[in-house]
This record gives C-alpha cells, sequence and structure tokens, in this order.
C-alpha cells in the first residue's frame, strides 16, 4: 500500500524522531502544528535542519517536508487533504488527542477506507486511548481505525522559532502487531508494553529523580546533573529496585537491563544536547503519585515482600530535594497519594518527608 500520511505535531519529539524516521521511508510528508511561525518557517524552506551528535561527532540532516499546515489557520485546506490521509502520526501531548480524533471523525465519517492513527506520545496503551476517542466519536469508523500501541524514544532539543532540532543517534520507534506491516518508520513487536515500562523506569524515571536532585544542587543542564556521579550514588538504590522490577514482572534478562541502563546515562549525559533541567523536572507531585513512574514499582517490589528499605530511604531524598520544608512536603504527598495513604509504604516515607 503506498500511504498518504500526515503528522500532527512539529516540536521537539516529531521533528527530531518521528518525521525522520518517516523520511526515511517516504518522499511525501505532511505535517499539521498550531505554531504558525514553526509552520511558515517550514513552508518556506521546504523542510527543516536536525543535527545528530554521536560520541562527539555531529551530522546534519535536511528532513523534507512537502506540505504543512497551521492549525486553525489552514484548516479548510487541511480538511481537504485529509479526505485521502490513511496514516496519520501524532506527537501532541495526550491532552490534545480529542481535538485530533474529533477532526479525523468528522472528516473520515462516511468513508469506507481503514485507517492508521499512530500515537506516538508518553502514554501506556496509547493506541487504546485513541480508539476509545474514536468509539466515543464514531463507533462505525472506529472498527475502520487501527490504532496501534507505541513506544518511542528519543532525545530531542528544539528552540522555536528556530528549526534546527539537536537530537542523539539512538532511535526508538515501535508499534506493535502481531504481523509485519507495511507502515513506514516504526519498528514492529508482539508486545510493546514491556519496552514501554523499560523506558519508563530506565529512562523518564532515571532522569526525573536526577533532575530533582540536580536542580537543588545548581545544576542547569541535564546531562551535568547525569554526570555527577554523587548525584548517580544517590539514586542507584532506587534504580536498582526498577532494574528488578522490570526482571521480575516483564521476564528481562539481568544483563540486558542493566546494558539499557548502562546505555541510558550514556544518553543523559551527552554534553552535545542542552537539555535544561526545568524541562525535566515538571509536575513532580503528580509522578511521585502511587501509580505513577516512581511509586507504582516500588509498591509492587514491595508488595512482593521484596526489601525496599533503601529504595525508600533515594524516595525521601529525592522528595526532600523537590520540597526541603517538611509539613508542605508531606501534604503535597499525602494529597496525591489520596486512599493510598492507608499503605504501609506511606507512612515510611512520610516519617521522613522533606527531612534535609
Amino acid at each position: 500500500m503506498v500511504h498518504t500520511l500526515l503528522h500532527f505535531g512539529a516540536g521537539a519529539l516529531g521533528r527530531g524522531l518521528i518525521l525522520p524516521l518517516l523520511a526515511n521511508q517516504t518522499t511525501h510528508i505532511c505535517i499539521a502544528d498550531t505554531n504558525t511561525a514553526v509552520v511558515d518557517k517550514i513552508r518556506s524552506e521546504g523542510g527543516y535542519p536536525i543535527a545528530v551528535f554521536d560520541r562527539g561527532r555531529r551530522g546534519d540532516e535536511f528532513i523534507p517536508i512537502s506540505r504543512a499546515f497551521a492549525l486553525g489557520r489552514d484548516d479548510h485546506a487541511l480538511d481537504i487533504y485529509l479526505r485521502e490521509v490513511n496514516l496519520v502520526t501524532t506527537s501532541v501531548q495526550v491532552g490534545n488527542l480529542p481535538d485530533v480524533v474529533r477532526r479525523l471523525a468528522r472528516i473520515w465519517r462516511s468513508s469506507p477506507k481503514r485507517r492508521t492513527v499512530i500515537g506516538c506520545e508518553n502514554l501506556r496503551k496509547v493506541g487504546g486511548f485513541i480508539e476509545a476517542l474514536f468509539r466515543a466519536e464514531n463507533v462505525e469508523l472506529s472498527d475502520r481505525i487501527f490504532a496501534p500501541d507505541c513506544v518511542v524514544d528519543r532525545i530531542c532539543s528544539a528552540s522555536p522559532p528556530d528549526l534546527l532540532v539537536e537530537t542523539e543517534y539512538y532511535t526508538e520507534w515501535v508499534i506493535e502487531a502481531s504481523i509485519n506491516t507495511d507502515i513506514p518508520g516504526p519498528n514492529i513487536a508482539a508486545d510493546v508494553d514491556r519496552l514501554f515500562f523499560r523506558k519508563r523506569y530506565l529512562v523518564n524515571t532515571l532522569a526525573d529523580a536526577v533532575a530533582f536532585i540536580g536542580i537543588r544542587k545548581g545544576h542547569s543542564l541535564l546531562h551535568e546533573a547525569v554526570s555527577d556521579r554523587a548525584i548517580l550514588r544517590e539514586v542507584s538504590p532506587l534504580l536498582a529496585l526498577l532494574r528488578s522490577h522490570l526482571v521480575r514482572v516483564f521476564a528481562f534478562d539481568q544483563k540486558e537491563i542493566m546494558d539499557y541502563q548502562d546505555l541510558s546515562l550514556e544518553r543523559l549525559s551527552n554534553p552535545s544536547i542542552s537539555r535544561r533541567l526545568e524541562t525535566v523536572a515538571r509536575d513532580p507531585w503528580r509522578k511521585f503519585g502511587p501509580t505513577e513512574r516512581f511509586m507504582e514499582p516500588l509498591l509492587a517490589e514491595s508488595d512482593a515482600g521484596r526489601d525496599v528499605t533503601a529504595a525508600v530511604q533515594t524516595m525521601r531524598s529525592i522528595i526532600a530535594n523537590v520540597e526541603p520544608e517538611r509539613a508542605t512536603a508531606s501534604s503535597l504527598l499525602s494529597s496525591s497519594w489520596g486512599t493510598w495513604v492507608t499503605n504501609p509504604l506511606f507512612g515510611k516515607l512520610i516519617d521522613e518527608c522533606g527531612a534535609r
């Protein structure tokens, strides 16, 4: 099948990961974004540049874009184009997916064509989320939509309206499918969930933990904080728990997980990519919630009878770096845990919460 495709989202991840991988497989790529200045610049230049840094070496690429639509300004032209599209990819952040699906459902509702929508968002079971959005809009149409679960990973840095995206050599874009597909760009895996959690814990949680401590220590950039040996020693008990959790729950090989962690540390400490810590250390109290990236594996390992004492001490330190005032930290953590405050582990965290 020849795919007519469009990508929603011209931010760092879209321009740094999804569009370059699509460009390797097809010569006709179109995008839509709310940032009119970026859209117009891409349109006038016929694409945009990326700089790929690998062990101190820089490689420059140009990603050609056939058409660029500004959402809110070019809606009529975009809607006409979408009538023929059979592959849509997104990197718009989860909260904006309902608007994307609503637009697609309106345009595609009377068409018998089968279409693919891939949400390249940092959300577990993103395919199921998109399918539910389509069902809410149009049940009959939802039967003609293939929305696979997906995992994406590449460190990208961009400063709009400048078009240049700084990124790394490493890429991960995998969709879940039981058989090979002809979709250009992503790799295929039978079980994306285990890959999602591997990345969630040993990239996202690792980066967040280092960033929360790094800001308090006066670092400005992610690679500086990841290169701080004292910070790595401080978070090492938490990392050990995350590795054990991945091995126990998702049947990863111990060496494979250790190698993946080492690769993550190498990637996050890349001095050529200037990722500011405040862009990483966001929304800490949501992330400290009982079903989120820090506490979910901690609770699971505790429930499984594992010794989590060292990891709990690490979490106390991380929380104290975010909020040194004990009473305030305790209150904020209590709010994020809700009814989970009755769990014995909460008491262990709260005893020293915010203490320095």
